[in-house]
């Protein structure tokens, strides 16, 4: 991707699959986890969220 550049992924409901009845889970998100790709910036390349599964909502930041 060029410089400041974004992308959104999407995922098909097959990407995981939740057990137990559990409320909501925490997602964590990594991109180049290898630092395979030279950045000036290798702070941001995670991302933490929330995901509740009854109501396929996802949001930012971890569940509370």
């Amino acid at each position: 991707m060029a410089p400041g550049a974004s992308a959104i992924v999407t995922e098909d409901g097959n990407l995981w699959q939740t057990s137990g009845g559990a409320d909501v889970v925490d997602v964590l998100f990594k991109v180049d986890p290898h630092e395979q790709i030279w950045e000036s910036d290798e702070t941001n390349n995670t991302a933490v969220g929330c995901y509740e599964p009854a109501t396929e909502t996802f949001q930012f930041g971890p569940c509370q």
